[in-house]
């Protein structure tokens, strides 16, 4: 049996996720979460929805997210929601007996472009030549599915690095040292 990993870019607006083997070319996309200023009960229980239809649906057998990056200039219920939709995410995925994993959004950067640094058009950029299918805009998640896409594939090299070296060979052997 091979691995399905899900990876998801949680925000309160909009929640990247993909989710496949590696075999093929994953199952990539965003959710829209609705406004609820403060209430929680609303987002919470329309992300619970989403993710227990992923899981459902895609049948993974690790999660993984990336970690949360609060501004200074969150407000305290922003800081509330980003935390507390990862806790849900992994409460959710405990009650599946899903293994969790967690990334920073450095390392999703770095293993795409190699650069820590990379812009979100850089990732944008190398999840489009990789043949991944982006929402079409901003406002429909696409830089929250290219940033899902790199942290799928952490997980595809971590549960099956054979499969991982396919993905690295498309984004590393493109010339210039890679696809940027």
């Amino acid at each position: 049996m091979v691995d399905q990993v899900s990876f998801f870019d949680i925000a309160p607006k909009l929640t990247g996720f993909c989710s496949g083997t590696g075999e093929t070319r994953p199952a990539v996309g965003a959710w829209k979460l609705p406004h609820s200023d403060e209430d929680f009960a609303l987002i919470g229980g329309r992300f619970e929805y989403l993710v227990e239809t992923h899981i459902q649906t895609y049948r993974p057998t690790s999660i993984g997210y990336e970690s949360p990056l609060m501004a200074p200039t969150d407000r305290l219920v922003i800081v509330r929601k980003i935390y507390g939709l990862g806790f849900l995410l992994e409460t959710i995925a405990g009650r599946h007996g899903i293994p969790v994993f967690e990334k920073d959004h450095r390392d999703l950067k770095r293993e795409l472009t190699g650069r820590s640094d990379a812009s979100k058009d850089d990732m944008i950029e190398v999840a489009l030549l990789c043949g991944i299918d982006l929402p079409p805009t901003k406002e429909e998640g696409r830089a929250d599915a290219a940033d899902a896409f790199a942290g799928w594939k952490i997980g595809i090299r971590e549960l099956n690095p054979r499969l991982s070296e396919r993905w690295d060979q498309i984004i590393w052997s493109k010339g210039r040292g890679g696809l940027l």
